[in-house]
């Protein structure tokens, strides 16, 4: 229930690259490469050139970091980066005492109908740390689309350069 699919982040990394960022996507088990290239965008999940040292380097000295809190985010948060949470799950767990952070979590369905944040709850599915507790509750999660990543990466350099602004809550 944590997975999220690559592709659905090359917008982001797109949109990023025109603002000027390099784009470090970073990973130790992964499924493919993020077939993407340029002069701004390094797939370092799949270099012969990874080191535990060059993790922690490029975690302590990023600009930010967009993440599904499946493990890197370790390392940016321990020095006090900017993440940006992307396909969430579970909600309840969010690291929002993260200063300037961001964070979107994956849909949850429940009879075909999108679960609101109350029924979330109310369900106990944000606090849900398996999946067969998902299957159990009738609770399908459908990851962020490549748009609402996309929508989120300016957003986030926006903060980190200090043009913060505060976007309503939506479809609660």
């Amino acid at each position: 229930f944590r997975d999220s699919d690559i592709d659905n982040y090359r917008l982001a990394a797109v949109a990023l690259q025109a603002r000027g960022y390099y784009v470090v996507r970073m990973g130790t088990f992964v499924a493919h490469d993020m077939r993407m290239t340029g002069p701004k965008f390094i797939d370092y999940a799949v270099s012969a050139r990874g080191s535990d040292f060059m993790d922690v380097y490029l975690g302590a000295r990023c600009a930010f970091t967009i993440s599904n809190g499946c493990g890197f985010d370790g390392i940016p948060m321990i020095f006090r980066r900017p993440i940006c949470f992307v396909n969430e799950a579970p909600f309840e767990y969010l690291s929002t005492w993260m200063k300037d952070s961001l964070a979107i979590w994956k849909h949850h369905y429940n009879g075909g109908k999108r679960m609101s944040v109350e029924e979330i709850v109310a369900s106990g599915a944000g606090l849900f740390s398996q999946s067969k507790q998902y299957a159990d509750a009738g609770i399908t999660l459908k990851e962020n689309t490549a748009a609402e990543i996309r929508d989120a990466a300016p957003e986030m350099a926006d903060r980190f350069a200090g043009i913060v602004t505060e976007t309503p809550p939506q479809g609660f």
